[in-house]
Formats: C-alpha cells, sequence, structure tokens
C-alpha cells in the first residue's frame, strides 16, 4: 500500500472571509478559569476584545471552568474574565496569528467585581492542542524584506525543509510558470495551495503563477503558513 504524504501552503489576506472554510483564516482562544485555591469557576463572563479592531466576542466558562472562543479575526487580543465576588483579571499582549489555538488560563481572587488585575503577557507558544508540524510566516517579514516582482514564492523558500526542485519542464505553459516547490523531499505536485480558504493551484497543482512565474500581490498577504505533517482533515485535498 502507498502511504502519499503531501504538504499544505494556507495564505491569509489583510481581510479574512469567514466562510466554510473559515478555520482556515483565523485562530482561536480557550482556557480554564479557577480561584486561588485551584477549584474550577463555571459560569465565569469572559470578554475577548480585538484591540485592532474593537471587536469582542462574550462566552461564558462551563461547569469544568473552561471556555472557548474558535474562529477569532487575527490580530492583538485583550481577555477580561468577571464572576460576583471576585476580582476582575485581564490579560492583554495576546497576539493571535494563522491556525493559532492559544490556550489563556485565568485565575479570579475574590474581591469586588470592580477591582481589575491586570496581566500583560503572550499566551504560551508551545502548541498544545494538536500534532500539526508548521512554520508562520508572519506579516513584518513579508514587509520587510525585499521581494522581486512582490513574489510570495520566495518566502515560501524561507521554511524549513523546502527547496526549489530543479525541473526542466519549469516554465512552460505545459507544467506550469510558477517555482516547482518541494518539501521534504515530496514531489512537487503534492503541495495544496488556499488563499482564505479556497484552491487556488494551478492545473498542474503547482503554485498559480503568469508567465511572469512570480505569486504577486505580497502587499495583501497578512502572514501565511506552510504546514508540513499532521495537519487537519479539513485539507482533505491532499491527505
Amino acid at each position: 500500500m502507498r502511504i502519499k504524504v503531501c504538504a499544505l501552503l494556507v495564505f491569509c489576506t489583510v481581510v479574512c472571509v469567514f466562510s466554510g472554510y473559515s478555520q482556515v483564516t483565523t485562530g482561536s482562544i480557550s482556557g480554564t478559569i479557577k480561584d486561588s485555591t485551584g477549584a474550577v469557576l463555571p459560569g465565569v463572563q469572559v470578554v475577548i476584545l480585538n484591540e485592532d479592531t474593537g471587536l469582542s466576542r462574550t462566552v461564558l466558562s462551563d461547569e469544568t471552568g473552561r471556555y472557548s472562543a474558535p474562529q477569532l479575526s487575527l490580530g492583538n487580543y485583550r481577555v477580561t474574565a468577571s464572576l460576583d465576588g471576585f476580582q476582575t483579571e485581564a490579560r492583554r499582549g495576546l497576539v493571535l496569528t494563522l491556525g493559532r489555538e492559544a490556550v489563556v488560563d485565568m485565575q479570579l481572587t475574590v474581591g469586588a467585581v470592580s477591582q481589575t488585575v491586570e496581566v500583560t503577557g503572550e499566551a504560551p507558544l508551545v502548541q498544545t492542542k494538536d500534532a500539526t508540524v508548521g512554520y508562520l510566516v508572519q506579516d513584518s517579514t513579508i514587509r520587510d524584506l525585499p521581494l522581486n516582482g512582490r513574489d510570495l514564492q520566495q518566502l515560501i523558500l524561507l521554511n524549513p525543509s523546502v527547496g526549489e526542485a530543479m525541473n526542466p519542464s519549469s516554465g512552460s505553459a505545459y507544467a506550469g510558470f510558477g517555482k516547482k516547490i518541494s518539501i521534504s523531499g515530496l514531489r512537487t505536485e503534492d503541495n495544496s495551495y488556499l488563499l482564505d480558504g479556497s484552491f487556488i493551484a494551478d492545473f498542474s497543482r503547482h503554485a498559480p503563477t503568469g508567465p511572469s512565474g512570480a505569486l504577486l500581490g505580497s502587499e495583501t498577504v497578512r502572514e501565511f503558513q506552510v504546514l508540513t505533517n499532521s495537519f487537519s482533515a479539513q485539507y482533505g485535498r491532499v491527505l
């Protein structure tokens, strides 16, 4: 039996499109809320505010003290937890990037709700919710590096274990004009290219480019991610 392992490249434009594939272009924040003794607190009101857009979402912790806010737009976040009889706690400095599942656990102290304990600090960067192997190219890298012809393919090549295959048929109308990108030594046709959740590979299953050979539009892309192993079934085209 032949097992086919494929690679996935996910792009996110500045304006994310929320659709059936919205989990591709969003992130999530979840966690557990406890008191100072370590007991879980149900019914805590958690307000998750995107400080870049001013949009917020309110959720309640369940009977196990857990809360979850999936499909959040990317950006800087402030998380506030409040419950009668306890001081309000706020966490800020949380940066939500493409596909990130940030875990923000909070501890409330007995006191008046009007009292607020504010903590500034990033959530742990180690991904503990799945075994996906990937590399994120952030907006600062896209914006600051000099890209010849605004070609995003040059940024894909920054990722570990990614290289350009020397294919003699490259640069032709038959095989496509884009770079033939090999990830971990796999075939160049085994990659999937998604833009805001939509499959955009060309007919040869390579990067979508024109005769110039460039994947244009770096100024319209906020960030993108290359997933190389153990990714979710939501990327079913390359499983």
